[in-house]
């Protein structure tokens, strides 16, 4: 019946494209309509007053309402605009001017008057479309024999398509206007294909819901189970220890509340699993209540609502939680019945050694810069030595010792003084590995006094949050303070002397341990080469004392570390430390040997 039309995509509907040859006669044929009830249009019955009125008034060349209409000698009528530029357009070809309407030429270019009864009829038009309320754009009743035809708000002409490009449903006229080269779909078809997506979806949803739901019973499970794991690890400890001499009361309280701690850590990160499966629960169940409201909803509705219903993302992956507990249980099945033999049989005769059961291979010396054949010596003897639980007493084993050690190093940093942090006494040298009071100002001197200490201090660069650490130090003599601190520490603050920083006092009569500017005096041997070894994991600081190559315990404590923590010294006049220092290579030989 028509012809295919060049200017429109091959997808739209025949009864669409047949339209554009009808070109600005468009008008007239929809004025014929009515006589013709073989092609009549259906929604006329329906059609508002207003409506058929604005489709009487539009333009045949814009399809738009008149907008300052001219009219021709032959009586049509044009919008100002649209007949200027139809004859701009034939001024550059050899045939005369014409009217689009019925192809009236003129000899030359008219000059048309303008129709003020016309003009006057689209002014009252507009006035009377103003004044009424506007035409919704869908019902919500989704009965079908009492839906209302959605209709285009621009022009108020039913919806037959989809611009994808647009993201909205269209009319003839936005079709012909605007719409003409984009991605244009079927409303019944393209809303049919989105509701499968959808549908389709939410059975994707549904196992996504039941595996979530299992998941998170699994880890209830857990739960209990951990509850009971952790709750056994405390009864045998208790039970142990209610074996021991009430002088080991403070020892039991401490491995017990060590096992609550990794329960507590335990099941927090479990807990919160759960947590974040429930809130996963919830946003299933909410996306799952608002597809279906959309599914219900009319085509024109589901697919201007479709972009705003936001897809759940992936449930929160499992948690990696490692039940510890195990360094507890080797401390009270293997350590405390030698403490207990210890402390009945060996503690009136403490002070001579005790003579080595089993043969242990030696193990070479870390000097004051550890050399790579001693690292290479520790990493040698590495391979051979199981990990056990942190000594907590004294042990005069040369051989034991040594084994500790060999442990301690797998964990060695190399530290770096950090000089913007050093007192304007203390001169830091040796690649930041050597500290000295001087009498004088030092030469390095940092002008920003906002960064370095007021009292005889300097902080290293590394600092530590989690894990295990060790390093050593070599003093001058015995007039320095080895300890750490948060990195929150006050630069008017002295080491120990506060809530923020510990220290273990080196001087010639005795040496000392502070924190909170509490003093605990130690009972020890003087020691010019002190290693500190901190597990900020379990809550552990140790100061350790060497000296032909054996370690002494000088001092331990538990804490729960709750901030960054550095290295920091107090350097007393024409003292210095120096801070021992392992090669790389050595470093790396180490860890080979786990």
């Amino acid at each position: 019946m028509f012809a295919p039309c060049p200017y429109l995509p091959l997808h739209v509907p025949c009864h669409v494209a047949a339209l554009p040859v009808l070109g600005a006669g468009l008008l007239s044929f929809r004025r014929l309509l009515p006589a013709h009830p073989g092609v009549c249009d259906h929604n006329m019955e329906a059609e508002d007053p207003v409506s058929h009125l604005r489709n009487n008034l539009n333009c045949p060349i814009c399809w738009e309402v008149f907008s300052n209409p001219l009219s021709l000698q032959c009586g049509h009528s044009f919008c100002q605009s649209c007949i200027h530029t139809h004859w701009d357009r034939e001024a550059a070809m050899p045939s005369a001017f014409t009217c689009p309407e019925c192809r009236l030429s003129f000899p030359q270019r008219p000059e048309p008057q303008k129709n003020v009864s016309l003009s006057k009829v689209v002014d009252d038009m507009k006035a009377l479309e103003r004044s009424r309320a506007p035409v919704p754009a869908a019902q919500t009743d989704t009965s079908a024999h009492n839906a209302v035809p959605a209709l285009c708000q621009r022009h108020h002409q039913g919806l037959i398509m989809y611009c994808s490009t647009d993201s909205r449903c269209i009319c003839i006229k936005c079709l012909m206007k605007g719409c003409k080269h984009h991605d244009l779909q079927e409303i019944d078809e393209l809303s049919a294909q989105q509701k499968m997506k959808l549908s389709n979806d939410l059975l994707a949803s549904d196992c996504l819901q039941k595996h979530a739901e299992e998941e998170m019973e699994k880890w209830k499970l857990k739960i209990e189970n951990m509850k009971v794991f952790y709750e056994k690890i405390v009864s045998g400890i208790i039970t142990t220890f209610e074996q021991v001499r009430k002088s080991l009361d403070e020892c039991q309280i401490l491995v017990v509340n060590s096992v609550n701690c990794d329960k507590n850590v335990a099941l927090t990160q479990a807990e919160d699993h759960v947590t974040h499966l429930q809130r996963h629960l919830d946003e299933l169940q909410k996306h799952r209540a608002e597809a279906e409201r959309l599914l219900r909803s009319d085509g024109v509705t589901f697919l201007e609502h479709l972009p705003q219903l936001v897809p759940v993302g992936v449930a929160p992956g499992s948690p990696n939680i490692q039940q510890c507990g195990n360094l507890q249980i080797e401390a009270v099945t293997k350590i405390m019945p030698e403490v207990t033999r210890l402390l009945q049989e060996e503690l009136p005769n403490m002070l001579h050694p005790e003579k080595p059961k089993k043969k242990c291979q030696e193990t070479s010396d870390i000097s004051t810069s550890v050399d790579v054949n001693d690292a290479c010596s520790i990493a040698r003897t590495s391979g051979n030595v199981l990990c056990g639980p942190k000594e907590s007493t004294p042990r005069r084993t040369p051989a034991k010792i040594s084994t500790l050690r060999v442990q301690l190093c797998k964990d060695y940093r190399n530290l770096k003084f950090n000089p913007e942090t050093a007192n304007k006494y203390i001169e830091i040298s040796h690649e930041n590995c050597k500290a000295t009071h001087k009498l004088h100002f030092r030469k390095n001197h940092v002008s920003d006094a906002t960064k370095k200490f007021q009292s005889w201090q300097v902080m290293c660069t590394e600092g530590f949050t989690e894990g295990s650490h060790y390093w050593e130090v070599v003093v001058s003599t015995f007039f320095v303070e080895v300890g750490v601190a948060y990195g929150s520490l006050k630069l008017d603050s002295t080491i120990g002397r506060n809530s923020s920083s510990w220290s273990l006092q080196l001087r010639s009569m005795h040496h000392s341990f502070w924190h909170n500017n509490k003093e605990t005096k130690l009972q020890s041997p003087m020691f010019a080469k002190i290693g500190v070894h901190i597990d900020l994991t379990a809550g552990s600081l140790t100061f350790y004392g060497i000296q032909n190559g054996s370690l002494q315990l000088l001092h331990s404590l538990s804490w729960p570390f709750s901030e960054k923590v550095f290295p920091v010294f107090w350097i007393g006049e024409d003292a210095n430390v120096t801070i021992c220092t392992m090669p790389n290579t050595a470093m790396d030989a180490v860890t080979v040997g786990r």
